[in-house]
């Protein structure tokens, strides 16, 4: 299980300094060095959860976007999985079901909801 943060500006870097410039270079290049009258804007960062198939599902925009998802769901072991299309594991639902029902209401008709419109695929 891994959870990675990839900020967008970081890979636009990393794959022009893979070109043979160097990072300062693919900085100026984007507009992200220092000069040049332009205005930084800040990185998209992103988070990914890497389920134990070794999918890939996004879970958040952000950080702070992250970070309230994890504080919605208690920080609960695998409540990550509520964001995949394996879903929730019968020991997590039982704790969702005492701490949060709610919460696993919403995590249950969103995973089925995602499951039908797979299938329709």
């Amino acid at each position: 299980v891994a959870l990675v943060f990839v900020s967008s500006s970081t890979a636009n870097t990393e794959s022009s300094a893979s070109d043979g410039t160097t990072s300062a270079a693919a900085a100026a290049a984007a507009g992200t060095g220092g000069g040049g009258g332009t205005q930084q804007q800040p990185p998209h960062a992103q988070v990914w959860f890497q389920d134990l198939s070794a999918r890939w599902h996004m879970l958040a925009r952000s950080f702070s976007e992250y970070f309230r998802l994890m504080a919605a769901h208690l920080g609960l072991p695998n409540w990550q999985y509520a964001f995949t299309d394996v879903g929730l594991d019968p020991a997590a639902r039982q704790w969702f079901a005492f701490l949060r029902p709610e919460r696993l209401a919403v995590d249950l008709e969103r995973g089925r909801l995602r499951r039908a419109k797979k299938v329709r695929r």
